[in-house]
C-alpha cells in the first residue's frame, strides 16, 4: 500500500500533469484521521488476526442494543482459529470483540460487512507480526 498525499501529488512531489488530475487504482487516499491506525494485537480472543481495517477517530457504525464503550465499532478483524474456522470480528476502540461472524473464507468474511456500518471506508490490512 502507497499513502499519497492528494494535495501534493505521488510521493510528496509537488503536482504533475500526471498525477495532478488522477490518481490511480493502486493508491489509496487517506484522511490524516485515518492514518493514525490503531493496529490489533496479533490475537484477538484466541483466534490469529489474518486481516484488519481500522476507522480512525470516527467508528465504522453503531452496534444497536451494545452498551457504552462496545456500541461504536472501530474495528473490524478477520481472524482463524487453530482449528481453521474464520471469523469476522467487529471490535471497539480498544479492540476488544463485541460481534463475531463464522465465514468460510477470509474474502468472504471481508466482504460481508454488515449494513448498519460504513463499508466504503472498509481498507482492509494484512496482519504482518
Amino acid at each position: 500500500m502507497r499513502w499519497l498525499n492528494p494535495h501534493r501529488g505521488s510521493a510528496g512531489a509537488a503536482p504533475s500533469r500526471s498525477t495532478a488530475s488522477h490518481i490511480n487504482t493502486v493508491d489509496v487516499v487517506v484522511s490524516f484521521s485515518q492514518m493514525a491506525m490503531k493496529s490489533p494485537p496479533p490475537k484477538l480472543d484466541g483466534a490469529c488476526v489474518l486481516w484488519w481495517s481500522w476507522s480512525g477517530d470516527t467508528p465504522f457504525g453503531e452496534l444497536f442494543g451494545a452498551d457504552d464503550n462496545d456500541r461504536w465499532i472501530h474495528g473490524f478483524a478477520v481472524c482463524r482459529f487453530p482449528s481453521g474456522s474464520i471469523y469476522r470480528f467487529s471490535c471497539n476502540r480498544n479492540w476488544e470483540v463485541v460481534q463475531d461472524s463464522q465465514y468460510n473464507t477470509e474474502d468472504e468474511a471481508k466482504a460481508s460487512i454488515p449494513t448498519n456500518y460504513d463499508s466504503t471506508r472498509v481498507i482492509w490490512l494484512r496482519y504482518d507480526e
